[in-house]
């Protein structure tokens, strides 16, 4: 778990201790029937074009995804793509309705996208799955027991924090992390309690998921309120599918921008936390990774 190694809780006053540590692995599957519907997805935003990405679009799209961690006018923290990764990523982004993993969006001048809006959507057993077999593999080494999902998941919140008290490692997690001033427990706990308030949520939803969104829009076309009506546009369309909300999972405090743009957009945010991220992940700021940052997420529900 290179990218984004480990987390723990702040204390702050945010409005929901909810944390979504599950965007490490891979999202859900979406439905032909939404996928369908979504591609017929097409409106005019101050003259430019909005509409789902598409397979022509690939040799247009270095210029946009350049910008998102190079440009110097967007916070120096965004991950920067690697060029070796583009290609990959590009083909992803442009041909997201022949695999239906995610769903992107596009803003375009004339054919050229200059902004995209992503959604990468998570039913709750892909959550479940995640939490097994990834995320408690990584944490299970600073625990006597093994973590068991089912079990804590049934737990109380308070039974569920004296379980993990009782049987954590602090030296030797502190021995791995010791720029790390926060939490482990409770974020582990509070990302448990996330997991159990979503599986409540959508009970009887079988084909429900949450979304985790990511942007990013050329410098020029900033501070035109165009991303303020893109999302706008794209929460209209997303009903005729099964969202039922949307989430950021980590926005960084020092970005103003995008807690502005989220909060405007009536999302709510969620309990503060600390990043720890690896050498993979490169910025501006730190070309070779290794750093911490102090993070807060962003949720909505849909209508």
């Amino acid at each position: 778990m290179d990218r984004i190694r480990i987390a723990c809780a702040q204390s702050g006053g945010t409005e929901s201790p909810f944390f979504f540590p599950f965007t490490q692995g891979l999202c859900s599957c979406l439905n032909q029937d939404e996928t369908e519907k979504l591609s017929t997805f097409s409106c005019t935003i101050h003259g430019l074009t909005l509409r789902v990405a598409l397979p022509s679009d690939a040799k247009k799209l270095v210029l946009l995804l350049d910008s998102y961690g190079n440009s110097s006018g967007n916070y120096e923290d965004l991950e920067i793509f690697q060029t070796a990764k583009l290609p990959t990523i590009i083909r992803n982004m442009c041909t997201c309705l022949t695999h239906r993993y995610f769903i992107v969006f596009f803003l375009c001048m004339n054919d050229l996208p200059v902004a995209f809006f992503q959604v990468d959507p998570y039913r709750i057993q892909t959550l479940s799955d995640i939490f097994e077999k990834k995320l408690f593999d990584q944490w299970n080494i600073f625990f006597k027991k093994p973590l068991a999902f089912s079990e804590l998941t049934d737990l109380h919140q308070n039974q569920r924090m004296v379980f993990l008290t009782e049987n954590f490692i602090s030296e030797k997690f502190h021995a791995r992390f010791p720029e790390v001033d926060g939490d482990f427990l409770q974020y582990v706990c509070e990302s448990l309690e996330t997991y159990v308030y979503f599986r409540q949520e959508l009970a009887g939803n079988r084909n429900g998921w949450l979304g985790n969104i990511s942007y990013a829009i050329l410098p020029e076309f900033q501070h035109l309120g165009l991303m303020t009506a893109l999302i706008e546009q794209v929460e209209l369309w997303l009903k005729c599918t099964h969202g039922a909300y949307l989430f950021s999972d980590r926005i960084a405090q020092g970005n103003q921008r995008s807690i502005a743009l989220l909060t405007k957009q009536g999302f709510k945010p969620t309990g503060s936390f600390m990043s720890v991220y690896g050498a993979d992940y490169k910025t501006r700021a730190h070309p070779c990774g290794n750093f911490v940052e102090r993070c807060v997420g962003f949720f909505k529900k849909l209508a």
